[in-house]
């Protein structure tokens, strides 16, 4: 959790340090990654394989899948089960990776 802790405040802060024009312009990864944020925080329980998997994101938990969410116009963070299905994608993909 630490790690995701320190993603989220770098976020923030480097959203901070923006100029209003541009921070409305990033608004949808902002959204994206509240969004994430909150799932990884508030959720009872994280299956280990979805740990695993965003323990591996070499560029950051929240780049890593907003990158997967940038790729893929069908996928949504609107609800918890949602943000569960991105990181199974996330999964899917570092196992096609490893094969």
């Amino acid at each position: 959790m630490l790690q995701i802790e320190h993603e989220h405040d770098f976020f923030k802060y480097r959203m901070i340090s923006k100029q209003r024009k541009d921070i409305y312009e990033v608004c949808d990864e902002i959204y994206f990654t509240e969004c994430v944020y909150e799932y990884l925080i508030y959720v009872d329980e994280l299956p280990d394989d979805q740990i695993t998997a965003l323990v591996q994101c070499k560029c950051g938990i929240f780049k890593c899948l907003y990158s997967i969410y940038l790729d893929d116009e069908y996928i949504h963070v609107d609800t918890w089960d949602e943000v569960s299905s991105l990181i199974e994608q996330l999964i899917d993909r570092q196992l096609k990776k490893a094969s």
